[in-house]
């Protein structure tokens, strides 16, 4: 039932996504909230389906979206993705994993790349510095960690990306790295963008937020 529940609401924001945007349609906002909480979910098949409905969402300028679908909703959705592409908590080695299906771990990890791109595109430096709250929490509190041992749970809030279970540390600073990887490329050609403009004397085109 889950998994229909999944097709179905991002079959639904694909094909009305100009009045979810806009938070014309009635109950927009709750099936913004829903698609969240089916990204979290631990379960493939139900994850797996939501990833397209952002996709879709990342083609509507961002001036024409409702202000809460853009950099705020983002930076939840970076962060329910980052539990999501996590390793499990008790991971050793794929030979002894029972919970995950090794296939479907990459597979995740693949198809939600074009998500964090479109998301760092619209965070910039908002990106950069939640990840790496996340990697400098575990330092900075002697190894305590960053993130739950729950990947189907609630997703991390902007203060909370540093809790974590002691079991957790490793998969949650790996997952960080691995979601900081899937844009270095963007991000390289925008240090490198400022950087000639700078040297060739013209106006930075960083924006007003400083990234």
């Amino acid at each position: 039932a889950i998994v229909a529940l999944s097709d179905l609401a991002a079959t639904l924001a694909r094909e009305e996504m100009d009045d979810v945007a806009t938070c014309r349609m009635v109950g927009s906002t709750d099936l913004v909230e829903l698609l969240l909480s089916l990204q979290s979910h631990p379960v493939h098949a139900v994850a797996v389906p939501v990833l397209e409905a952002w996709l879709t969402l990342q083609d509507v300028p961002t001036s024409e979206r409702h202000p809460d679908l853009a950099s705020p909703l983002y930076g939840r959705l970076v962060e329910v993705i980052l539990k999501r592409v996590a390793y499990p908590p008790s991971f050793v080695s794929w030979e002894e994993e029972l919970d995950v299906d090794e296939a479907d771990f990459e597979e995740m990890r693949r198809l939600a790349t074009d998500v964090l791109v479109g998301a760092y595109f619209l965070m910039r430096a908002g990106y950069l510095e939640k990840l790496a709250e996340v990697i400098m929490s575990v330092e900075g509190n002697g190894g305590a960690g960053v993130g739950t041992s729950n990947r189907g749970g609630t997703p991390y809030n902007n203060n909370a990306t540093a809790t974590a279970t002691n079991n957790h540390q490793w998969e949650m600073v790996e997952a960080s790295l691995y979601c900081l990887t899937a844009v270095s490329r963007e991000a390289c050609a925008r240090v490198k963008s400022v950087s000639n403009a700078v040297r060739g004397g013209r106006d930075s085109p960083v924006s007003g937020d400083g990234t």
